[in-house]
């Protein structure tokens, strides 16, 4: 267990440092020698000037603290209180552009040409040592941390120490300037101003600076004046006794990002012209931070945090916000909590995001504030022997970087760790949510790989540091209440239904979690739920047993795969007999393809195999991936009953371009294929010369063991593209009925879906004879219903004992499918329910096909219908004008 830093905002100077800096600035003039403009000058004023970098020697008769001023004739600086002050900025304006234009009456009388030249060369030395000073500062901008929201807050207190003024702050926009987000402060009254950090309306100065053409300058000698100036310029006035204030927009050519301001303590602190300029130039180097993504993201957010209607849909947007945030800056996932502790310190409520609602993690990464449907869980727990009580007591975040070694290592392993069973937690953080000096909650993030979080280390203490304050505003007065509503809900199971004995406020530590939505508010709905943290201890030691796995199987020779006998042969593999620990199985030889396209299938297959575990599916022992074979090759001689082929690892110093395979290690299926078993008449048995007596209970069993399968794929959005007798496996099983269960296999076109359930068609792979309409339309909506089409056209084939559409070339049956809506004919006595489904099955509107779980429902009928009637009964004759084996029948309309 580690920790790591505090809070990442800079310590704030007193108002007795920041005069002590003032009076001794380096470089500068002291502040005495800045004259006051006279009384008549206006005490609150928006300036407008025009490029003050060019407006000659005027300019050089004052500067502010760091700014250098023009030597006079002597060599020594001129002082500003013999040079003249204008009584506003608009008078200061052409009295400068008279200067400039060399106008008499800004000079003494007896200035000669050279004393002009002298000037001239005066103002530009000021020119090159003000610029200096501005470069000097943008170096250090552009040293600032990484991190944008820690970088503007030690760029405020490096602009405020630099620029001796007495307060800076940096304020972003969004909302087309609308709403003006307060990112970083620093000096005398940010405490107070920090107190409203989401400002709206008319009466802020941001929203009077986008009023004015460059700046806003203010100052104030009055309590009238005082009464005058923008809200946060009085909360400055009044807490930090600032009496001058500057702001300036942070723009690009396009667009304004924020602002920038600046304060002292001196009514006089900006009446030079120097200041607006210099401040623009130094706002340049806050453009970086502005513009960054995870800025822009922070500043809607805590906008929606600030607005919030309530506080079950502040969780809501901050933990989704956070997700967002957290996975566009690193393009890690993560998972995210809040923790609110109680008052006496004794128990906490850790809020979640409930991630078993379909979609709610595709919404949270793509627009988190749409989210408005998906429930927060939350779990009451004690604070004894929780990293959330250390980093409490500590005022650091804690962390666990390997979850897996810690609890099996740890003889107390900390409690907080494991509470939803929904996400893999292989390493964790939580950091203290601290507002002056109290600690109120904990915010986590949690991981699905080992991590210090060293990397992301800035980014969460960042972007706690922002929405802490806000935090602390809206939950705060509402802990009482907040607790009480939900210790006072009843406790019901994962599916709703309560808990027999569970009493409101009873709840465990650790086993009980309500989900919270006691609000007017649409969407988040209460759902208390009782669940255990086995699963999620149970996921990260799987996770760790799987790693460890890996790494056993990093071997020069499979010496545990045993190759007997080839079993089937294509372009791409082979597949054999063999042993794989001693028991049977069938092994996939997949040759490396040469195109991305054709490798993509066989890597889907393997991904689909290797994840899918169902009794219907074919089960996959073991993946091997870029092997080599034995130079020996399949045409070695057989030892033993074996065939002397042996694999190996492809080495990372050998020749990627050398020939490799994939192999899968399968359960082995010892009765071959479904459409084997059609032709040795399994399912058929001739009655006589002119009919066929069809087993239908045999039939309709093996149609749900494979629609089983087929619904289960769909379950996980899978679709298999490819449904037909020949990628049905049976395999022994004395306890079945039928002496065999059914195994659906060859994922090689099997297609992932979208989360909105379907995919786009590029290519019409598959068996013709199979596919469904759209899947010869390049373009076309891909759905689950294309497996129900293929369906169909196997429960035709199953019953008659023939191929679809026999004799026909693929552009004849595309032809007929396609263009002229044909389909199979059932042969007469065909039970109609069992037409009927199948002719649902293969309609041309694909939404009007049945789902699985339909089909399973039909068919489970019919089978208890075959089942009950007599066997003579259950044996449909098929006379010699319909019928499979007759060859006329099963025709094709």
């Amino acid at each position: 267990m580690g920790c790591f830093g505090g809070s990442s905002k800079s310590k704030k100077p007193s108002t007795d440092e920041l005069k002590q800096k003032q009076q001794h600035p380096t470089g500068s003039a002291p502040p005495s020698s800045v004259p006051s403009p006279p009384p008549s000058a206006p005490a609150a004023v928006a300036t407008t000037t025009a490029n003050p970098l060019a407006q000659g020697p005027a300019a050089a008769g004052q500067a502010p603290l760091g700014i250098t001023t023009a030597p006079n004739e002597n060599g020594a600086k001129a002082s500003p209180a013999s040079s003249p002050q204008p009584t506003s900025p608009q008078a200061n304006g052409e009295g400068k552009a008279a200067m400039a234009n060399g106008d008499s009456s800004a000079h003494n009388n007896n200035n000669n040409i050279s004393t002009n030249s002298a000037s001239a060369v005066n103002a530009n030395e000021v020119l090159r040592l003000n610029l200096g000073e501005v470069k000097l500062v943008l170096q250090k901008l552009a040293g600032v941390n990484g991190t944008p929201m820690i970088a503007l807050n030690e760029a405020a207190e490096l602009l405020c120490k630099h620029l001796s003024v007495t307060f800076c702050s940096i304020v972003g926009f969004t909302d087309h300037c609308t709403t003006h987000i307060l990112l970083a402060a620093y000096g005398n009254g940010s405490s107070e101003i920090e107190n409203t950090p989401v400002m709206r309306g008319e009466k802020w100065s941001c929203a009077k600076l986008l009023e004015q053409p460059l700046c806003l300058h203010y100052s104030v000698k009055n309590e009238e004046q005082e009464a005058s100036l923008p809200a946060d310029y009085q909360i400055l006035c009044k807490a930090g006794n600032l009496h001058s204030f500057l702001t300036i927009p942070i723009a690009t050519e396009h667009e304004v990002l924020g602002a920038l301001t600046i304060a002292k303590e001196d009514a006089d602190g900006f009446e030079v012209d120097w200041w607006e300029p210099m401040l623009g130039c130094l706002s340049m180097g806050l453009l970086t931070s502005l513009r960054n993504e995870q800025t822009q993201q922070l500043c809607q957010l805590m906008k929606i945090l600030e607005y919030a209607p309530d506080y079950i849909m502040l969780i809501h947007h901050l933990l989704r916000g956070a997700f967002s945030l957290l996975l566009r800056a690193t393009n890690i996932k993560t998972g995210c909590r809040l923790a609110l502790i109680s008052e006496d310190v004794d128990k906490a409520l850790v809020f979640e995001p409930d991630h078993k609602q379909r979609g709610a993690e595709e919404v949270m990464r793509t627009n988190p504030q749409n989210a408005q449907d998906a429930e927060i869980n939350v779990t009451e727990i004690p604070l004894e022997n929780t990293l959330l009580l250390d980093a409490v007591q500590k005022g650091k975040a804690r962390f666990v970087s390997d979850c897996a070694s810690y609890i099996q290592s740890c003889m107390k392993p900390a409690t907080d760790i494991f509470i939803s069973g929904h996400e893999m937690v292989a390493s964790i953080v939580v950091l203290p949510l601290i507002y002056k000096g109290q600690t109120f909650g904990g915010f986590y993030v949690t991981l699905e790989t080992t991590s210090n979080f060293q990397n992301i280390k800035d980014l969460l203490m960042g972007f706690v540091n922002s929405v802490v304050l806000v935090l602390h505003q809206r939950l705060q007065p509402q802990r009482e209440q907040i607790w009480e509503t939900i210790l006072n809900r009843p406790i019901t199971q994962a599916d709703g239904s309560p808990i027999p004995g569970a009493e409101p406020g009873k709840q465990g530590a650790m086993d009980s979690s309500p989900s919270i939505a006691d609000s007017q508010t649409p969407g988040a709905k209460p759902v208390i739920v009782k669940r255990s943290c086995t699963e999620a201890m149970l996921k990260v030691l799987q996770n760790e047993l799987r790693k460890t796995h890996a790494k056993s199987q990093a071997l020069e020779w499979i010496e545990e795969l045993c190759l007997i006998e080839i079993v089937g042969k294509g372009g791409f593999g082979v597949v054999y007999k063999g042993t794989w620990k001693g028991s049977v199985a069938a092994v996939k030889v997949m040759y490396a393809r040469q195109h991305e396209r054709q490798a993509m299938k066989d890597a889907l297959e393997m991904a689909v195999l290797t994840t899918v575990s169902h009794p219907n599916i074919v089960q996959v022992y073991n993946c091997f991936t870029d092997m080599i074979e034995d130079a020996s090759g399949t045409n070695a001689p057989m030892t033993e009953g074996k065939i002397n082929v042996r694999f190996r690892r492809l080495q990372p110093d050998e020749d990627r371009s050398l020939a490799t395979c994939n192999i899968l290690v399968m359960e082995y299926c010892d009765r071959a294929s479904l459409r084997h078993a059609m032709k040795k008449g399994v399912f058929h048995k001739r009655l006589g010369n002119t009919s066929v007596a069809v087993d239908l209970c045999a039939i309709v069993q093996v149609l749900i063991e494979v629609a089983q399968a087929i619904q289960h794929l769909h379950a996980m959005k899978l679709i298999h593209c490819d449904i037909k007798p020949e990628n049905v496996l049976l395999k022994s099983d004395p306890s079945k009925a039928l002496s065999f269960v059914s195994k659906l296999s060859d994922f090689g076109l099997a297609k992932l879906l979208r989360e909105n359930y379907y995919i786009v068609n590029r290519s019409g792979s598959g068996t013709v004879t199979h596919l469904a309409p759209e899947l010869f339309q390049v373009g076309s909506k891909l759905t689950t219903a294309v497996d129900s089409f293929s369906f169909g056209i196997m429960m035709w084939e199953l019953y008659t004992g023939q191929r679809a559409y026999g004799g026909l070339g693929r552009d004849a049956i595309i032809d007929r499918v396609y263009k002229k809506k044909a389909r199979p004919i059932f042969p007469l006595g065909v039970p109609p329910a069992y037409a009927a489904l199948a002719k649902q099955c293969w309609d041309d509107d694909p939404p009007q096909r049945p789902t699985f779980p339909t089909v399973l429902l039909r068919l489970s009928e019919m089978l208890s219908a075959f089942q009950s009637a007599n066997s003579s009964a259950a044996a449909a004759a098929v006379g010699s004008g319909g019928g499979g084996g007759g060859g006329g029948g099963g025709g094709h309309g």
